[in-house]
């Protein structure tokens, strides 16, 4: 199966979901007011970028071709499945390898067959997290039992 058709149009999906992510993000600002300077500065930082940004998406939905939305129930499937995985498995096997395994795995499943892209791609990003949240803000992410 290719995909199946949505009833709605597509820019109707954008546009519903751009609306979502401005409520979320801006319940979300308002939550930060209650956490002290040091706690609030990232949530704000990330909630403020998607906000941005989903008010562009809802500006570009008028640029939208006008054609009915077209999912791909199969990759659908194969990435909620992923997900179910990785949220699993993260506290047995332990983020980093978790991480690694999630992201080769979805990009495999993706089409993508390059194996030092299929390498290289989930370890400069699990390094880049390590870099970031362990040594730069001393945030420990899980470990499980290989990592």
């Amino acid at each position: 199966m290719k995909g199946a058709w949505l009833p709605l149009k597509r820019k109707t999906y954008d546009a519903i979901g751009s609306l979502i992510f401005i409520a979320v993000a801006v319940a979300g600002l308002l939550e930060c007011r209650n956490f002290s300077d040091s706690a609030a500065l990232m949530p704000t930082f990330t909630l403020g970028a998607i906000l941005f940004l989903s008010v562009i998406q809802l500006l570009m939905c008028s640029r939208v071709p006008d054609e009915r939305a077209h999912i791909n129930l199969k990759r659908m499937g194969i990435v909620l499945l992923a997900l179910l995985l990785y949220v699993g498995l993260i506290n047995v096997i332990g983020y980093y390898v978790c991480t690694l395994l999630f992201i080769a795995g979805l990009m495999f499943a993706f089409g993508i067959r390059k194996k030092k892209t299929l390498i290289a791609v989930p370890v400069i990003f699990c390094v880049f997290v390590f870099v970031v949240f362990a040594k730069g803000l001393s945030i420990s992410l899980p470990s499980g039992v290989l990592f």
